[in-house]
């Protein structure tokens, strides 16, 4: 699983090429600016996608998950208004460890890794939530 992530300025165009996720092989989808994005391939294979950034030039990948996140910048208290929850507990959701780009999906995490009950009723949405899933629902 990619870490979910957006570009500032590139637009990427992103081609299936081998494999299975949510995704199937053949599927093109493009990415605009600002738009959250990550790629999580199914349990049992491997996911190729072959990306092109166009409009790149000083483009700015921001992660919102993992080492480096955009999270660790913001102040204690506008962590604890956004997510209603404690900020410590918001940093190590967040940072949780995982590597910077790449680590492994949600199926594959540690129970603790998963948002449940009251947290994961946003946007309407109820029910068990990876953080990915709840970080892409927060940006909508």
């Amino acid at each position: 699983m990619s870490t979910i992530f957006f570009n500032s300025k590139a637009i990427k165009i992103s081609v299936v090429t081998n494999g299975a996720g949510e995704l199937q092989m053949g599927v093109v989808f493009v990415t605009p600016p600002h738009h959250p994005l990550t790629l999580i391939a199914s349990n049992n294979q491997n996911l190729e996608v072959l990306c092109f950034e166009i409009n790149a030039r000083n483009n700015e990948r921001t992660a919102l998950a993992g080492q480096d996140n955009i999270f660790e910048q913001m102040e204690k208290v506008a962590k604890e208004l956004a997510f209603n929850r404690p900020s410590q507990e918001v940093d190590e959701t967040f940072g949780a460890n995982w590597k910077k780009w790449f680590f492994k999906g949600p199926n594959q995490q540690q129970p603790g890794l998963r948002v449940k009950g009251e947290a994961s009723n946003i946007n309407g949405v109820t029910g068990d939530a990876s953080v990915a899933g709840l970080l892409f629902l927060c940006f909508l």
